[in-house]
């Protein structure tokens, strides 16, 4: 079972390895709770290029039917697990990206992005 809008995995009864389930959540909570992202980057980006200290939105790169389990989530260096996790967007999904100085709104089907001045811009460029 997982909770409604950003998908961590609940607790069962009896359930062995409750720590890591409990680590998991906690840091997904932690991580989720500042909108605040780097860049936002094309979701087949290699991760080496990221920097751990930093969240980044990844975005599908083109209108195509593939899909990845990267394409519109938050990338995150998790010191859990010693590796990057991604959090799916879910609808209503805001983000404040700092190295373009805008907005991100997802809809459920598409982001949109406004600078701080009101215009709509594309962050790719």
């Amino acid at each position: 079972m997982k909770t409604r809008y950003l998908d961590i995995d609940l607790m069962t009864p009896n359930q062995a390895s409750k720590d890591v389930l409990f680590n998991s959540a906690i840091t997904k909570i932690d991580v989720m709770s500042n909108c605040l992202v780097e860049d936002v980057k094309f979701s087949d980006i290699n991760t080496d290029r990221l920097k751990a200290k930093y969240k980044y939105l990844l975005l599908k790169q083109d209108d195509s039917e593939d899909s990845s389990e990267m394409d519109n989530t938050i990338a995150y260096y998790s010191k859990t697990t010693n590796n990057w996790e991604y959090v799916p967007i879910k609808n209503c999904f805001m983000v404040i990206i700092r190295k373009k100085f805008c907005i991100g709104f997802f809809s459920g089907k598409k982001w949109e992005f406004r600078k701080f001045t009101g215009e709509n811009i594309n962050p790719m460029e």
